[in-house]
């Protein structure tokens, strides 16, 4: 088996590798942008035998080590995504709550969900998780994309939103 990295991009972790600074509030058409930069700093900083096979364009024939994206939901646009697929990276990016995930979401029945593992296998006390890949329209994200929700019981001291319940 291959090695692997992973590397986390979002808000709270983009100065786990470089951070990429702009004056003034951020627009939402730069976010991609500035995790593109990032992640092209981030793989530029790796030993270069890391590095192979995951430059935009690059054939996935010559990667030996792979790499594993994470990004919350404001990782989730198109230009990423793409830069990353370019790039022969795998990537787990967290997706929007919105209205259409909330309809699915309430479309579930308790035996819907099954409960979530650790890296070791064995179950995650007070998690489950559920596929909604074939109740939401994901084609634009590639026809691999697929759609995993996960809940867990809050922490005592969790502040709620109007959707969630304890």
């Amino acid at each position: 088996m291959a090695e692997g990295l992973c590397l986390r991009l979002g808000r709270r972790d983009m100065n786990t590798f470089r951070t990429v600074e702009r004056e003034g509030k951020l627009p939402v058409v730069h976010v991609a942008d500035d995790h593109l930069e990032l992640l092209d700093q981030a793989i530029g900083s790796l030993p270069p035998e890391y590095q192979v096979g995951h430059q935009s364009g690059d054939e996935p024939g010559p990667v030996r080590h792979h790499i594993l994206v994470r990004a919350d939901s404001a990782g989730a646009t198109h230009d990423f995504v793409s830069g990353l697929t370019e790039a022969n990276i795998e990537y787990s990016i967290g997706h929007p709550v919105d209205q259409g995930v909330r309809e699915a979401l309430l479309s579930f029945q308790e035996e819907d969900w099954v409960e979530a593992l650790e890296a070791d296998g064995t179950d995650r006390d007070g998690a489950w998780v559920a596929e909604l890949t074939d109740l939401m329209d994901l084609s634009t994200w590639g026809e691999d994309a697929r759609l995993i929700s996960r809940r867990e019981r809050p922490h005592p001291g969790a502040q709620l939103s109007l959707f969630d319940t304890s």
